[in-house]
Order: structure tokens, then C-alpha cells, then sequence
């Protein structure tokens, strides 16, 4: 994931989650990153 992508996805639970990419490195096959998380209940 390119540094700064945001993704909002869904748990199993019913909560939702933002990343937010803060670091990455690796090539395609390897890669490794850092990300943030907020995650919150979707009442």
C-alpha cells in the first residue's frame, strides 16, 4: 500500500475501521509498511 492510501473497511464484529498507510517498503512481492487505525462502533 502506497504511503498516505486511506481504506475504510467493516469488521465481522459491525465496526468500522480506518487505515491509514504511514510507511511502506519492500518491492511487490515483499512488502512491509506501518499503518494508523481508528476504529469505532457503526451504530
Amino acid at each position: 500500500m502506497k504511503t498516505g492510501t486511506v481504506v475504510c473497511a467493516r469488521t465481522t464484529e459491525g465496526r468500522v475501521v480506518r487505515l491509514k498507510a504511514t510507511e511502506s517498503s519492500g518491492n511487490a512481492f515483499d512488502v512491509t509498511g506501518k499503518s494508523q487505525a481508528v476504529v469505532w462502533n457503526a451504530d
